[in-house]
């Protein structure tokens, strides 16, 4: 048996697709916050937080950022929970219904600060870099008087020469460092 769905887009106007938004900090407010769940074996639930960029050149634009429970990325998720106000002092149960909508901890509408970055993931076929436009880190509004935390101008420092090694550090680079998971960025 085979299933199948309608497309019904009768007066629906066709859409183009867009450009990635580029890598900055946003402000943005809470849409939707669904649980979701690879089909991987032994895959970790997650919550898929979807953004709306409030104000600047990108207004409307939708980010996401996937806060994992898997055990390598839980600690971003306390972060990022933690900065919405969400006790992370003992354990939470995030509740959700059967489509998947999360109603508690509950994010509509909650002012957030993300930080989208270009990310290479391999090469193409033609041995060119590919590159991902990710939402990397995601805090809450708890600034002052519950005010959003708000994006500052980012500077653009040097650029290094392509193939050449990055400096050394003691910390290990955010862009090679373990994440929650894919994040994707487009609309």
């Amino acid at each position: 048996m085979s299933n199948s769905f309608d497309l019904e887009w009768e007066g629906v106007d066709e859409q183009q697709t867009g450009e990635p938004v580029p890598p900055g900090e946003y402000n943005c407010e809470v849409e939707a916050v669904e649980v979701r769940q690879s089909d991987e074996e032994g895959s970790f639930p997650y919550m898929s937080i979807q953004l709306r960029i409030v104000d600047g050149d990108h207004v409307e634009r939708r980010l996401w950022y996937n806060a994992s429970a898997a055990p390598k990325a839980i600690g971003f998720t306390k972060r990022v929970m933690r900065s919405f106000g969400v006790d992370t002092s003992q354990n939470f149960k995030v509740q959700y219904d059967d489509d998947g909508t999360v109603s508690e901890p509950d994010l509509i509408g909650k002012s957030a600060l993300a930080k989208v970055a270009r990310r290479i993931r391999g090469k193409d076929e033609r041995g060119q870099p590919m590159a991902r436009y990710d939402t990397v880190s995601l805090d809450g509004g708890l600034g002052e008087e519950g005010e959003a935390p708000t994006a500052a101008p980012v500077a653009a420092g040097p650029r290094r020469p392509a193939g050449a090694a990055r400096p050394a550090t003691g910390a290990r680079p955010a862009a090679t460092g373990a994440r929650p998971g894919p994040r994707r960025i487009y609309r």
